[in-house]
């Protein structure tokens, strides 16, 4: 399995309701309709009163067979329209991404 995580900033000017919204609405939808993601995820930070609220808004998980579906799926009109649709709710600046090995620990 390959794994893509990416760090999401919300767009300035937006709530995090706006955001999750957004996403939930719009964005989602585009994700999943990315062939050949085998597991996709949407994690939204929660107001913490003890450790504090982090700087980023979301963590978004997709998961994938191998490098060659990774590919195929962003290569896909799919994968195009997800990936344009981008900037349409997030900070492009301060979002990131990463390819990780996701070790398991405690399963």
């Amino acid at each position: 399995m390959l794994k893509l995580v990416v760090v999401c900033h919300r767009r300035e000017g937006w709530s995090r309701e706006r955001f999750r919204r957004y996403f939930r609405e719009v964005h989602g939808p585009l994700a999943t309709a990315i062939p050949h993601v085998t597991r996709y995820v949407q994690n939204f930070v929660e107001p913490d009163e003890i450790e504090g609220d982090p700087p980023w808004d979301a963590v978004i998980e997709f998961w994938f067979a191998d490098r060659a579906a990774y590919d195929a799926a962003w290569a896909s009109p799919e994968g195009r329209r997800a990936a344009g649709d981008n900037p349409n709710c997030m900070d492009m600046a301060r979002t990131s991404w990463g390819l990780v090995d996701e070790v398991v620990v405690r399963g």
